[in-house]
């Protein structure tokens, strides 16, 4: 056993290292995206920082896979990206708990509709991903439905309603019209919920959809207002509690001006949950950074100072 548990120290060893070398290369390409001006430019910074988290995911699941077979885990590299939102996500997250723990979040349940803006630049992920394990958390029935809208046959209403149907395994051949289309992914939706359920609703990259100043009013009045119709007269009917719903736009850019001005915002203070609630995603300042390799990655002092500098 001494000889394996040493196998096991060596090779997390050597894959620690690796990681924490791709981190630093994946910290410096996400800065040097955010400072590039040319479309083209930042695309290749894109391509390149995916590849990078790819190969940081591979690493990530050698290194679990060696923590099963060793009583002495080190969890140093594999809360990286849990951790990462640590550094300044704070107002988002405060603004989130204020809504879910005040607004109509209560024993008769609750929703609410986020928007996060510039979320490629600002690892928007790292901020949705800490937001869905805390609702987590909080229940034993958690339904998660994710869309991906880069990957749609159309970047409509119908493209969007289709990933979400594929998501839910609803069959669209015999749906006639987009507006049966909401009816049965609602209805699909409802027909899961008992007391206690969250339901967390993510939808990345938004801003792949055509016609934005159209398509925000359609989703809202279309189908996220009638979502929360449909489920208050479900959970009455089956007497339920505290079921609520969380839903997050992600859009990697800035929306347009035209769409900003639309009228289907709201604000923490006169929150609605009919309306979208923008969360911002503050600029990482470098002693944020700082901060958080010296309490997350075990990093040596050269290293440390070495990326925080790149945020200067």
């Amino acid at each position: 056993m001494v000889g394996i548990s040493r196998t096991i120290t060596i090779q997390k060893q050597v894959l620690e290292e690796e990681l924490a070398s791709l981190t630093e290369e994946y910290t410096t390409v996400m800065r040097q995206r955010q400072n590039e001006r040319d479309a083209l430019a930042k695309l290749q910074f894109k391509k390149q920082g995916d590849k990078l988290l790819e190969q940081m995911t591979d690493i990530e699941a050698k290194l679990e896979q060696l923590e099963a077979s060793d009583n002495n885990p080190n969890q140093i590299y594999l809360n990286i990206k849990e951790s990462l939102p640590e550094i300044d996500f704070k107002e988002a997250i405060k603004i989130v708990e204020i809504v879910t723990q005040q607004y109509r979040f209560n024993s008769d349940g609750g929703a609410a509709l986020f928007l996060l803006e510039n979320s490629y630049s600002m690892a928007g992920y790292l901020f949705i991903d800490k937001i869905r394990e805390e609702l987590k958390r909080k229940t034993g029935h958690f339904k998660y439905i994710k869309v991906d809208l880069s990957s749609s046959s159309s970047y409509d209403e119908y493209g969007l309603l289709e990933r979400v149907a594929g998501y839910l395994k609803i069959q669209c051949k015999s749906i006639s019209n987009i507006r049966e289309y909401c009816t049965e992914i609602i209805k699909k939706i409802c027909q899961s919920l008992q007391s206690g359920s969250i339901v967390f609703i993510e939808i990345n990259k938004w801003d792949c959809l055509q016609s934005q100043e159209s398509i925000i009013p359609w989703f809202v009045d279309n189908f996220w207002i009638p979502l929360i119709q449909e489920s208050k007269v479900f959970i009455k009917d089956k007497e339920l509690r505290r079921v609520k719903f969380v839903t997050v736009i992600d859009s990697e850019y800035q929306l347009s001006v035209e769409c900003n001005n639309l009228p289907y915002y709201c604000c923490g203070d006169s929150f609605d949950y009919q309306k979208i609630l923008k969360l911002p995603l503050n600029q990482w300042q470098q002693d944020d950074i700082q901060e958080w390799l010296e309490i997350y990655t075990g990093l040596p002092a050269s290293k440390i100072d070495a990326i925080a500098e790149i945020f200067i």
